[in-house]
């Protein structure tokens, strides 16, 4: 599966993860798991990671010649770690991201 940010930037990543949050009992949210995969550097992440560019994700096929699905409005990021491997190919980017909350 791969991800297209606004901006147009497409990364491979696993399927994504949405959770509802709520506070004291009350709808407060949503947070978005989402886990990138292959070459990346934290400089990338910085410039991928905006707030306007993560408004809009579409999730690709592999051959990105089918949108799957769709998901919109999140507008805050919460964290982002790098998992660096030896093999570049296999660093994998956390991320997380919410709306309403």
């Amino acid at each position: 599966m791969k991800v297209k940010f606004k901006d147009g930037t497409i990364k491979s990543c696993n399927a994504p993860t949405e959770q509802k949050v709520f506070k004291s009992g009350v709808p407060a949210g949503w947070i978005l798991l989402l886990n990138l995969v292959g070459s990346t550097t934290s400089a990338e992440i910085d410039t991928l990671l905006t707030d306007e560019n993560i408004a809009e994700l579409a999730f690709m096929s592999d051959n990105e010649e089918t949108t799957l699905f769709t998901i919109t409005g999140y507008d805050k990021v919460s964290s982002s770690t790098i998992r660096y491997a030896e093999d570049a190919s296999s660093t994998r980017v956390e991320i997380q991201l919410t709306k309403g909350v």
